[in-house]
């Protein structure tokens, strides 16, 4: 019987140890089990981060291409504004020396019509040329606008025609008269 106690006390410490074991067992794997789930959530977090970034490296792709057409469309207008540049310039030049030809064909032609010599070698002896009779127009208020305008209207060309053609006319006049 004592042998019986031995044996039943033996056993019943056993099966104590083996609870206890069991216990631990048990709470190791609930520590595992969640550290499983824990690396789930975050294998899912991974694999959400990198289809983002590689949504992102699309679109820095695509920002990239747009960046490279808008910087080509750039450079293009930078040379189109700048040939418009100098072709502006080339206009504005050519406009001052027709500008310049008119003043300097206008002068002529007042002075053609004074009667005036221009400087240059003296012409035949004779007879002064005849006298014109200068009008004093009477000075109205000018509008700058319209006459900018106007002038805008002008065709340069043609006003510097229009002038030589008068300038020949009175020289040609002057030298009838000058020779009669």
């Amino acid at each position: 019987a004592s042998n019986l106690q031995e044996i039943s006390d033996k056993t019943a410490r056993e099966n104590k140890d083996c609870q206890k074991k069991l216990e631990k067992l048990e709470q190791k794997y609930q520590k595992t089990a969640d550290k499983y789930e824990e690396s789930k959530k975050k294998i899912a977090e991974i694999k959400s981060e990198l289809e983002e970034s590689a949504q992102v490296k699309t679109k820095l792709g695509e920002m990239q291409e747009q960046y490279e057409e808008a910087n080509n469309r750039m450079e293009a207008l930078g040379k189109q504004v700048e040939e418009k540049t100098e072709l502006l310039e080339k206009h504005v030049s050519w406009k001052t020396r027709m500008e310049y030809q008119v003043n300097f064909l206008s002068e002529r032609l007042r002075r053609a019509e004074k009667g005036l010599r221009p400087p240059g070698p003296p012409g035949p002896p004779g007879p002064p040329g005849p006298v014109i009779e200068v009008r004093k127009e009477e000075t109205q208020e000018v509008d700058e606008n319209e006459a900018y305008l106007r002038f805008l209207d002008t065709d340069t060309a043609q006003v510097i025609r229009d002038l030589e053609a008068k300038v020949k006319e009175a020289e040609e006049s002057r030298g009838r008269q000058g020779t009669q």
